[in-house]
């Protein structure tokens, strides 16, 4: 009786844990909950630790800096692998974008905000500076839907990734705030 309790006790806190992963973003599975593989070192969640994680094809990223490192046996040319966001895409031009970032915003230029910006582009355009959907005509990074005409509305140009993510950011500010309620918009909605 009492092994049938713990057994209960033990996928009544499996079963929480699993669902609070769920609504924080970390996306977890039940199996990753009750036999944790260590894929990443430090404190949960590696987004607000800054600690490195390993990407799956073998390679790590350091999610305070973005930038990705090779690792044991590994693809010998994964050091420009791009940091795995959030919602599962990489972002091409990663070093460019986080230090337009940096410079658009040092306190959003690391960090949790860092991250949460990093997740929009990601799954906005995947830091595609030419990015356009062919249903809405969404362009560039920020995937402005009147196109390269809205970088210059809110205080950039669509022609380079600097000028698009001012633009951006611009946008973020005053729309949301922050680049986390950016990303908590984009979760819920699939537009931000």
């Amino acid at each position: 009786m009492i092994g049938i309790t713990m057994l209960v006790a033990w996928m009544s806190y499996a079963s929480a844990w699993w669902g609070y992963s769920l609504i924080k973003g970390y996306n977890l599975s039940l199996l990753e909950i009750i036999g944790p593989v260590n894929y990443y070192s430090g404190t949960w969640p590696p987004a607000e630790a800054g600690n490195s994680v390993i990407i799956p094809d073998g390679t790590t990223a350091s999610l305070a800096n973005g930038e990705g490192t090779g690792s044991g046996n590994a693809n010998p040319n994964a050091s420009t692998t791009a940091l795995v966001t959030a919602s599962g895409g990489a972002i091409a031009n990663q070093s460019t974008i986080i230090a337009a970032i940096k410079a658009f915003n040092s306190a959003w230029g690391s960090g949790q905000q860092l991250t949460c910006w990093l997740n929009v582009i990601a799954a906005e355009s995947s830091g595609n500076l030419t990015a356009q959907n062919p249903s809405s005509g969404a362009y560039g990074i920020a995937q402005f839907i009147n196109g390269p005409s809205e970088y210059a509305t809110y205080g950039g140009n669509a022609t380079t990734v600097q000028g698009q993510i001012t633009a951006m950011g611009n946008y973020i500010s005053q729309r949301y705030g922050t680049p986390c309620a950016a990303w908590a918009h984009e979760q819920s909605s699939h537009w931000y």
